[in-house]
């Protein structure tokens, strides 16, 4: 896929990866979780943003999952 130049794509993992793991007593993933407590920081661009939630997500899941941006 070859987005336009001002698209940005967030993908919550890489190629060949899936999203599984949901977490224990809640409905959001990994992910989600990451990106919902990122979305509260103030003052911070959307891509700052998307590289925090992937690094907290890659050492969360023991480097199992990446997030992936376009």
């Amino acid at each position: 896929m070859e987005p336009l130049s001002e698209t940005f794509i967030q993908f919550s993992c890489d190629a060949h990866q899936t999203n599984t793991n949901f977490l224990e007593g809640n409905a959001n993933t990994l992910f989600t979780k990451h990106l919902l407590r990122q979305t509260a920081v103030e003052n911070i661009t959307i891509g700052d943003m998307l590289q925090r939630v992937s690094d907290e997500v890659y050492q969360e899941s023991n480097q199992k999952q990446r997030p992936l941006s376009k």
